[in-house]
C-alpha cells in the first residue's frame, strides 16, 4: 500500500495545479456620481467581466426599507441617450442593459436567482434578461441600480456566458443605500 501512495502521488499533484478548463464570471460594483441631478439617492453599476460572450443574468433585488429610483421617463431598459439632454436625471433611472450595441431582451422573472413574478417596482426587482449581441466580452455593463440612501436589503444575481455551461451566482446586502458583494 507505501508504495501505492507515493507511485500516484505525483500524478495527484499535478491534477490539483491544473487550472480548470472553463471561463469564469467576475462582478463589480461601481459608484457613479448622480450628486448633479439627484439628491438621497446612490448610483451603481453593476458590471460583469467575462472571458466569453455574456448571454444573460437573473437578479432579485429586495428592500426592507428605502426605494428603488425609477425616473418618471424611464422603463427597465436603458433610456436612449438623445433623451438624456432633456430629461438629464434619467441618466440615473434603474435599468437592466445588454451592455452592447443591440440592446437586452427582458425575458421575464429572475427564476435563475430565486424569484417568482418579473416586477420592475420601487421596492422590488426581480427579472431576467439576456444581450441582444453577439460578442459582449470583458468588463460590461448588464445593470444600473439607483436606491435612495436609506435603503436596505439584500440581492441575488445569476450570471450566465456561452460556451460554457455554468452558472455563476452570486449575492450581498443592501445598507444605507449601497449594494455590497457577498465574499
Amino acid at each position: 500500500m507505501r508504495f501505492a501512495a507515493t507511485r500516484f502521488a505525483p500524478a495527484l499533484i499535478a491534477l490539483a495545479i491544473t487550472p480548470a478548463t472553463w471561463a469564469q464570471v467576475n462582478i463589480s460594483l461601481d459608484n457613479v456620481d448622480n450628486s448633479a441631478q439627484l439628491t438621497g439617492y446612490i448610483t451603481q453599476d453593476l458590471k460583469v467581466d467575462t472571458d466569453n460572450d455574456w448571454t444573460s443574468a437573473a437578479m432579485v433585488l429586495e428592500l426592507d426599507e428605502g426605494t428603488i429610483y425609477q425616473d418618471g421617463f424611464g422603463n427597465d431598459v436603458e433610456p436612449n441617450p438623445f433623451l438624456l439632454t432633456y430629461y438629464p436625471s434619467l441618466e440615473f433611472d434603474t435599468y437592466m442593459t445588454g451592455g452592447g450595441t443591440w440592446g437586452v431582451g427582458v425575458l421575464g422573472s429572475g427564476g435563475d436567482a430565486g424569484g417568482h413574478t418579473q416586477e420592475f417596482s420601487t421596492s422590488r426587482l426581480d427579472a431576467s434578461w439576456k444581450s441582444n449581441g453577439s460578442t459582449e466580452t470583458g468588463i460590461t455593463t448588464i445593470a444600473r441600480i439607483t436606491l435612495s440612501d436609506d435603503a436596505t436589503g439584500r440581492w441575488r444575481l445569476a450570471a450566465m456566458q456561452d460556451d460554457d455551461e455554468h452558472r455563476y451566482d452570486f449575492s450581498g446586502t443592501i445598507v444605507d443605500g449601497v449594494m455590497t458583494i457577498d465574499p
